[in-house]
Formats: C-alpha cells, structure tokens, sequence
C-alpha cells in the first residue's frame, strides 16, 4: 500500500510602504506619476479644468502667464489614455482670465461652465460672467443672466449631479469684500439663485470644494478667512445638503493644516475627496502634501509618497471617471515662475501570478518550490509553498 504524506510550510513576508484604506474596506497602491507629455499649455497657474465626461477630455481654459498677468485665453483639451494635450481654441472665446479652478462639468447638459475670476490686479477687478463650453461642438457661450452673483474670485464651484445645480459659495468681491453667500446655479434654465442658508463656513476665500456624490454633499475645506480688520487661514471641513439647504460644520479629529489656494476633488471609485499642496501664510509654506478625506468617516488621512509633485498653489486637479484618475496641471512655486508638468495619481491594479501546477517527479524527488506573488494595496506579499512529497 502506498501512503502520500504532504507537508506545506508557508513563509509570509510584508513589506508595507502605505496602505490607504479605500470605499470597498479593500487596500489600494497609490501613486502619483509624472506623465511627461510630447505637448502641454504653456507654463501657467490659476487656469480652470473641468472634466468632460461625455467627451472623455479634460478641458483646460485662461490661467496666469507668469511673467504677464491672465494673459492666456486659450482652451486646450487632454486625453489621459493617450496623455496627448491638443489646442481646441475656437475663435469666439471668453475674455482671458484667473479662474482658480471654477470649472466644473454639467453631466446633464454635457457642458463645463465657470463663473468670474480675475481680470485685472492692479487695480483689483473681476469678471462676473457665466460661460459654457461643449466638447461636441468646441464652441463657447456666454450664458450671463441678468440676475448673477457679484464680480468675484476665490470663490467655491462644485457641480451637484444629484440636484442638476452648481453650487457657487464665498469668494471675494471685486471690491475685495469676501463673501459668506452660497449660490446655485441651474444650465437648463440658466439662472442664478441665492439660497441664503441659515449657516455659513464664514467669509472665506482661495479654499478647496468639491462634490461627494455618494453622500450627495459639496464638501469645502480650508482657505482664507477675511473681514475688515483681521485675516486667518482655516482648517474646517465643511459640507452641504443642496436639498435641505444647510452647511454642516463636520469638525473632523483629524485634518491637513490650515492653507488656501490649493485644489480638491473627489475620486467617485475610491469614495474619497483627494487634496493636493496649498499655501501657508505664517509661517510660509507651499505644500506637496495630499490628504483624502472620507465623509461618511468624517475623517481625513495624509497619503505618503516617495514621488509627487513639487510644492505650489493655484494648480488644476481634476478627475477622470473613465480611467479613475487624477490629473493635476501647472500651478507656482512662488507666484513669479508657473509649472506646464502634467501629473497623474491612480491605484496600480493587484497583480497574481498563479503557479503551473506541478507533478512529482518519479523517484519521490522533491519538485520545485511554487512561488507565489501578490500585491496587495502598498504591501508585498510573497508566499512561498513548498510542497514535499514522500513514498514508500
């Protein structure tokens, strides 16, 4: 009679170099990559970015010169398959200008619309206009009402999928008076309401927001408080329910430190709102930071990297939900120079290699060890099995 003994022995080794908790419980490899491609926008910071769903493009629009203020009125487009940027400037365009980032995507009217931004520094003024661009088409159009919330800039621009309105929030007037106000704003009837909640975040300026639409709310983070006499940057994390018409002061136990002029967006495949660097006023500091935070957690959590993008304010970060991905663009390190990098943040899928069974060989010799590999998240997981086979 012949007896087969089998006898396993497992060795485990993990390495960990961050492990980032995502909306499936499940660990992801996270990493930010500079994409280096063949064609960019000029070096420019403060441009608006928007994500075309319909089109599968990011829409790039204006965005500071550095050397010669809002200089830029051009409109560029970026397929993140192919990492190929294409000059679409159609001829009739709106005026050049510094939006900050108040572009956002209308899934429903398949439109990227903005309100306002910087016409001039010197002296202060700001547009107060409202603008539609079709992919489809690559025409412009100049939606304005006559009823609009004042010129300004700094302002928050989410677009709410659920409610089909963008909500516009706080900003400074061109007269340089900040502004507590929450706006919406509805593309199919082009008009403008001021929605007048009964609680504010304060009257902020150059501060992140941007639609959670898992948890329907437009989630605000930081930037700059202002009033007659006295100025501080913020650190709250705020939130608002379109249909109740409320903002939520979340007070997190954990947030990124106080900063303005930095940009968010919210991942849809990761359930996270992703935000990137910033400014700190006192002391000074340009941020390469990135945080995520989880409203349904109300909790925010620093992502580490080996490689990412270099400190600066006023860039562009947008996300794909085609690819699931992040693309951010340009920004400054200091207000005087611009950046024309493009960089990408995504999740690396989990690789297994599987083992081509084996037989034993004849003379019970002991066949070679399977290894197997699996990345998992930021670990590494070796498993080693080691099959021994014995006759008699």
């Amino acid at each position: 009679m012949r007896n087969r003994t089998i006898q396993a022995v497992l060795l485990v080794l993990l390495v960990v170099s961050m492990i980032q908790p995502m909306a499936s419980g499940q660990t992801e490899t996270v990493v930010w990559e500079n994409v280096n491609p063949s064609t960019a926008p000029s070096a420019r910071w403060a441009a608006g970015m928007a994500y075309d769903s319909g089109s599968d493009v990011f829409v790039l629009f204006s965005g500071r010169d550095p050397q010669i203020p809002y200089e830029f009125g051009d409109t560029w487009t970026y397929d993140v398959d192919s990492n190929i940027w294409t000059n679409v400037t159609p001829e009739d365009s709106p005026p050049p200008r510094g939006t900050h980032g108040f572009f956002e995507y209308d899934s429903q009217s398949e439109r990227a619309v903005f309100f306002g931004g910087v016409l001039t520094l010197n002296p202060f003024r700001c547009y107060g206009d409202t603008w539609a661009y079709s992919s489809n088409t690559n025409t412009w159009e100049n939606k304005t009402p006559a009823l609009s919330p004042r010129a300004g800039w700094g302002h928050g621009w989410a677009y709410d999928s659920e409610s089909d309105h963008f909500i516009l929030y706080g900003g400074m007037w061109d007269d340089r008076v900040p502004s507590s106000e929450t706006w919406s704003y509805h593309y199919d009837t082009n008009t403008w309401t001021n929605m007048s909640p009964s609680t504010n975040p304060d009257l902020l300026c150059a501060f992140g927001m941007t639609y959670d639409s898992e948890s329907d709310r437009v989630i605000l983070f930081g930037g700059m408080f202002k009033n007659a006499t006295f100025e501080e940057q913020r650190d709250q994390t705020w939130a608002y329910d379109f249909d109740s018409n409320t903002w939520t002061n979340m007070n997190p136990p954990v947030a990124p430190p106080r900063r303005n002029s930095f940009q968010m967006t919210y991942h849809a495949a990761w359930d996270r709102v992703v935000l990137f660097g910033g400014d700190r006023d006192d002391p000074s500091i340009y941020y390469s930071d990135s945080w995520v935070y989880d409203y349904n957690t109300n909790n925010w959590t620093e992502l580490i990297f080996d490689t990412h993008p270099s400190s600066r304010v006023y860039a562009d970060l947008v996300y794909d939900s085609d690819s699931e991905k992040i693309v951010l663009f340009g920004g400054t390190p200091n207000r005087d120079n611009a950046f024309d990098d493009t960089w990408v943040l995504f999740s690396l899928p989990p690789t297994t290699t599987t083992p081509t069974p084996t037989t034993p060989t004849s003379g019970g010799e002991e066949p070679p060890p399977i290894i197997l590999v699996v990345v998992a998240g930021a670990a590494v997981v070796i498993l080693v099995l080691v099959v021994f086979v014995r006759r008699r």
